[in-house]
């Protein structure tokens, strides 16, 4: 199956979030818009266990928040009794072929330090992911972003 490529000229964002069409979230993705972004919006764990599976989208990059319900494809092991369930995605995400080069978000309320040891104790490598804060400004969320993608593709 080949991989749809919404906009060449866009960068793709892989969005996985179960609260995606949650107007708080609207200024941040604005934001990547106004960058010339095209938003993936993906609200539940299974949907983005299909999308990496099926490698269905050409993605520069993906976030990811990290707390979610684990819906059905998880264990509540993975997930942390169903309340980390975006770290357990970022998991997984890691030993996916079709993903390994991209650039990963976490977006989250969590502590930094709680994430780095989740990532830790299960494998994830720390230079695949950046940490953002749900209460970065806007404008800074989608600077972040865009020079990780730019950086990115300066490597390639």
């Amino acid at each position: 199956m080949s991989k749809k490529n919404i906009f060449s000229t866009k960068k793709n964002i892989l969005w996985v979030d179960d609260h995606i069409n949650n107007p708080a979230l609207e200024p941040d993705m604005d934001e990547l818009k106004e960058r010339n972004c095209t938003i993936i919006g993906v609200p539940k764990a299974e949907d983005f266990l299909k999308i990496i599976r099926d490698n269905t989208y050409h993605v520069d990059c993906i976030i990811i928040d990290s707390m979610m319900p684990n819906g059905t494809k998880l264990s509540l092991n993975e997930t942390a009794n169903a309340t980390r369930t975006g770290l357990a995605l970022i998991k997984i995400l890691c030993k996916s072929v079709n993903y390994k080069e991209v650039p990963i978000i976490v977006y989250s309320v969590l502590p930094e330090s709680e994430i780095k040891d989740y990532c830790s104790e299960n494998d994830i490598p720390l230079n695949r992911v950046t940490i953002l804060k749900k209460t970065c400004p806007s404008k800074v969320f989608a600077n972040e972003i865009v020079n990780i993608v730019s950086n990115e593709k300066k490597k390639k």
